[in-house]
C-alpha cells in the first residue's frame, strides 16, 4: 500500500521535534488498545532517540491494556484536570493520535483547543478536522498504529 504523505509536512514535523523542549502525546476519551498503543508506542520511540514526551489521556482506560510499558507514565485529565491544564499550556508540540476532530477528547477539547503548541494529527478515521497544523490522516489504514 502507497500512502501519499505531505513531505514538506514531514520535514516539518521532523524538525519540531528536534527543536521542541515540551512534546505532549494525546488521544480520545475512551482510549481503546489503538489508543493507547499509538501513544505508549509513539512515547516509546521518542525516548528510544532521546526525545522526551509526555502522555496524557482525556480519561482512563481498561484494565486488560494495564500491561502495556509505559501505563504508569500516562497523566489522566479526569484525575489530574491542573496538572493537565498546565502540560498543554506549556507545550511547543502536541500530537493528537487516532481521534480527527478535538471533540473526540469531550471535557478536555477546551484545554486542547486554547493550546498554543503546534498540533499534529496522526489518524486513520475519514473526515478530520481542519483545526490542526499538520494533519497525516489515511483511511486506507486499519489503524493509527499501523501509522
Amino acid at each position: 500500500m502507497y500512502l501519499n504523505f505531505d513531505i514538506q509536512s514531514l520535514k516539518k514535523v521532523k524538525e519540531l521535534l528536534q527543536t521542541s523542549n515540551r512534546i505532549v502525546l494525546t488521544t480520545h476519551h475512551n482510549p481503546d488498545g489503538d489508543a493507547i498503543g499509538s501513544v505508549l508506542g509513539f512515547y516509546h520511540a521518542l525516548k528510544n532517540v532521546g526525545i522526551s514526551s509526555t502522555v496524557v489521556t482525556p480519561n482512563g482506560f481498561p484494565d486488560f491494556l494495564m500491561w502495556l510499558p509505559g501505563v504508569d507514565t500516562v497523566t489522566k485529565y479526569s484525575q489530574s484536570k491542573e496538572l493537565t491544564a498546565e502540560i498543554f499550556s506549556n507545550a511547543d508540540l502536541i500530537f493528537c493520535l487516532d481521534f480527527n476532530g478535538f471533540r473526540r477528547t469531550e471535557s478536555m477539547e477546551k484545554i486542547l483547543s486554547d493550546a498554543t503548541g503546534v498540533k499534529v494529527l496522526v489518524d486513520h478515521h475519514p473526515d478530520p478536522e481542519s483545526k490542526f497544523d499538520h494533519s497525516f490522516s489515511f483511511t486506507e489504514v486499519s489503524s493509527t498504529a499501523e501509522l
